[in-house]
Parts: C-alpha cells; structure tokens; sequence
C-alpha cells in the first residue's frame, strides 16, 4: 500500500512540474496610436486581456516594454498586432527595418527566454518585398524565433 501511495505521489509530482514547465497561452502584443480601423477593433478587443499588452505611447521604446510585459511568463506563440509597410514594422513612433534592426538585437534576443513558439506578425505586406524578406531573416537571427507573417 505504502508503495503504490508512494508512486502515486511521485506521478502527481511530475506533472505538476510538467505543467509548470509547459508554456501559458499565446500573448498578444498590440500597437497603439493608430488610424488603422483593424488595429483599433483588435486594441479594443484585447484591452483588459491578462494575456495581452497594448503598447503605450511614451518615452519608452516599444521593443522594451515587449521585453517587460513578457518578464516572467512563458508562453507559446507571440502575435504581434502592428501597422506595417512591406520591409517596415511599425510601432507608434518608430519603425523596425533591415537598416535598424541591429540596433534593437539585445532586446530582441531577450523573447527567446519567454517565447517557446513563433513571433506571429499580423500584418499583409510586413515581409512581401525582398527588404521584408531581409528584415525577417534579421529579426530571426537576432531574436532566435521564428517569425510568421498572418494575414
């Protein structure tokens, strides 16, 4: 009896520990600040949400306060809801291309420890050119993801 309480315990301790390990659900990173009728309604949408952040419009750069709203949380797949043009990611006042990506690689290298999936860019032009193309194969390499342009 001793031994069968004994493994049923060691069974409920694994998976305990198995869940703790195994990413939360996808996290929803939301531009702000746009004129873009889609962006608004998925801002509104994902408002209160515990498993999204609405980018604010400040001093601080977008990419860090990704960094801070990921702080802690593992999770599967990172959309990210922005105004884009093709080779351009574009967060309220700045814009992410293949000429200053390099500039952001410590910040971007830091979703790999949260994001255990894809980066999803929910845009329809962001890697539609051969400078999206390049900024895409930049934004892998320096954060380690792979990154998913959805339509």
């Amino acid at each position: 009896m001793k031994n069968i309480l004994f493994t049923i315990g060691l069974i409920l301790l694994f998976v305990s520990q198995s869940n703790a390990q195994s990413p939360d659900k996808d996290f929803v990173i939301v531009g702000a600040g746009s004129n873009d009728a889609n962006l608004v309604q998925v801002q509104k949408r994902y408002a209160k949400k515990s498993n999204a952040y609405q980018i604010r419009e400040t001093q601080v750069s977008p990419l860090k306060q990704i960094v801070k709203a990921l702080d802690g949380r593992t999770v599967q797949d990172l959309h990210i809801y922005l105004e884009s043009k093709p080779g351009e990611l574009i967060f309220n006042s700045m814009a992410i291309t293949s000429k200053n990506v390099y500039e952001c690689k410590e910040l971007l290298a830091k979703w790999k420890s949260s994001v255990k999936g894809k980066v999803m860019i929910h845009s329809i032009v962001a890697f539609t050119t051969p400078a999206g193309t390049e900024l895409k194969q930049q934004l892998e390499q320096l954060s380690g993801l792979e990154f998913i342009m959805v339509r």
